[in-house]
């Protein structure tokens, strides 16, 4: 009503000051449990504090769980599986271990696994490499990828279309979408 707006505009400068000593008080929150979370980071990873892990038992998705600091030094390690539209999930080392364990204990856990990792992407570039000096010397595009999504035409009869990355001989990638009928 007219009152109302004709008070807001006498105390305006006072309400502007306060929308920004708010703001800036949430901002300053915000800093000191990052700061907190950073000082817990580096307790786990010095020994003084061990990793904690929760049990979730879900109708879906049941497993361990770890939050704030411990999620993130987790995941620093790759022990950390985001599983889609429910979040992150820690992966094996509960199960194994236990719920409650050190930092060098997560460390020696997740080594192997991060070799594995390792292993396997160089695998991975190695066969995609192999494909592009196929494709460089027989002259001829090699299939890198296939995989199948949705038809991306409403115009076409088909609901799968099928695509493939090709290795060209002049060492480029080329896409080529197929209609499935």
């Amino acid at each position: 009503n007219k009152k109302a707006l004709e008070e807001i505009k006498a105390n305006k400068e006072d309400i502007k000051a306060e929308l920004l000593r708010r703001e800036q008080e949430a901002i300053q929150k915000e800093q000191e449990k990052e700061q907190e979370k950073e000082k817990k980071k580096e307790a786990i990873k010095k020994g003084e504090q061990k990793i904690k892990l929760v049990w979730h038992e879900g109708e879906i998705l049941r497993g361990y769980m770890a939050f704030d600091a411990e999620l993130e030094v987790l995941e620093e390690l790759g022990l950390i599986k985001n599983i889609e539209g429910w979040g992150p999930k820690v992966e094996k080392i509960g199960e194994q271990i236990g719920e409650e364990f050190t930092y060098q204990q997560a460390v020696d856990f997740a080594k192997p696994i991060q070799e594995e990792k390792e292993r396997k992407q160089k695998e991975r570039e190695e066969k995609r490499n192999a494909k592009f000096e196929e494709a460089k010397r027989t002259g001829e595009a090699v299939v890198l990828t296939e995989i199948t999504c949705d038809c991306n035409d409403p115009e076409e009869d088909c609901s799968l279309d099928l695509i493939r990355e090709y290795a060209m001989p002049d060492g480029t990638i080329k896409e080529k979408r197929i209609h499935t009928y």
